[in-house]
């Protein structure tokens, strides 16, 4: 970013990489890689006589990328380039750093400037029953459905292990189990989008949500006991109205678009894998065809939180991303279906007056209060 006179104020750049150099035993908030590379930027520019210049790392299709590809015995999970974390983000933040500053300095002498319309757009979707254009599906007729977390979430990944890892060679017979099971799922069934996706907790029906399938949510016999501080927010949470009336999870879904000249930015509430933001940029771009837009960038975890987002060959594996994808195994169609819908109204210039269906306002005594807790 370059002001009218010449004088440089800041850079964007999206790396897709999970910021999880910094493992959950740290315990303290960090700016992690991407929060390195930003310092780093700018600290390179004040030296260069920029004081106000600004450097922003913003996230891409990071879904299933890891900086951590070594395995420490020691610790018992997968780790990064160095044993000590802190090494290690600091590794991947000059890295991310030096191509950015590298990527600013080409920009300044070969690129293009970004010139043309300006516009933006963004539209709530009912994302418990929306169906997908038939072009995402090979045909096929597929919706998502109310959010439902799968078993696998609770393996957790080797570089963060859940509860249930020890018992992860179990988990494949489960997914076929489960895929046997939707065979006599009836078709307008809302547990069908699921498909091998078998079940953890139920996230969108309230009082009626079910654990494992079966249990119910509300004191289940397995939430009793425990002095964890994550099990007593449960027990108390429970019992609040919003737990019994509202879905856990966001149901209606914001999707916006941001152009500049060429460029488009087309955000979602969810981390995407990499294929899936593959799948969703030629979309998007196939819809801007002939406006004169020549690069899609995805901005993920925009606006809201609703987990990962797999291809549909991808969840039907049942790993932890696709277990993570709430909406079911056609949740990346209906993505797509969205944009490419929303393309066309900003194409059409409705854009700005179709804002969907608007989220319902939660009362706030419904909400529970986290507690804080303050460390150095």
């Amino acid at each position: 970013v370059v002001a009218a006179h010449g004088v440089p104020m800041g850079m964007v750049q999206w790396f897709a990489l999970h910021a999880t150099s910094l493992h959950w035993e740290q315990g303290t908030l960090h700016g992690a890689p991407t929060g390195h590379a930003a310092e780093v930027c700018e600290t390179w520019a004040r030296d260069q006589g920029y004081p106000g210049f600004v450097a922003m790392f913003a996230q891409e299709a990071a879904g299933d990328v890891s900086p951590n590809y070594r395995w420490s015995d020691k610790r018992g999970l997968m780790i990064g380039r160095y044993d000590d974390d802190h090494e290690s983000t600091r590794f991947n933040g000059d890295v991310q750093a030096r191509h950015a500053r590298a990527l600013f300095a080409l920009a300044r002498t070969e690129g293009r400037e970004l010139a043309g319309p300006l516009d933006a757009a963004i539209r709530y979707r009912d994302f418990f029953d929306r169906p997908a254009d038939s072009r995402f599906t090979r045909g096929k007729d597929a919706r998502s459905a109310p959010p439902r977390l799968g078993l696998a979430f609770s393996l957790g990944t080797t570089e963060g292990q859940g509860p249930f890892f020890a018992l992860r060679s179990l988990f494949p017979l489960f997914t076929r189990i489960q895929a046997w099971n939707m065979q006599r799922e009836a078709p307008d069934s809302w547990i069908k989008p699921h498909g091998p996706k078998f079940p953890f907790w139920d996230f969108g029906r309230g009082k009626d949500n079910k654990i494992l399938g079966k249990l119910p949510q509300v004191n289940p016999a397995l939430f009793l006991f425990g002095t964890d501080r994550y099990v007593a927010y449960y027990r108390k949470a429970v019992h609040k109205p919003a737990a019994r009336e509202v879905s856990w999870v966001p149901r209606y879904l914001p999707l916006q678009q941001l152009r500049i000249g060429q460029l488009v930015i087309a955000s979602m509430p969810n981390e995407p894998t990499t294929v899936s933001g593959r799948r969703l940029r030629r979309a998007v771009g196939d819809a801007w065809q002939g406006a004169a837009v020549e690069h899609v960038i995805i901005g993920a975890y925009s606006n809201a939180y609703c987990g990962y987002l797999t291809t549909p060959e991808e969840y039907q594996e049942q790993a932890y991303e696709g277990a993570s994808t709430l909406y079911g195994q056609w949740s990346l169609p209906v993505f797509c279906t969205e944009h490419v819908e929303l393309t066309r109204l900003m194409r059409s210039g409705e854009g700005r007056s179709s804002l969907g269906e608007p989220p319902p306002l939660v009362p706030f005594d419904w909400c529970l209060e986290a507690p804080i807790r303050r460390g150095t």
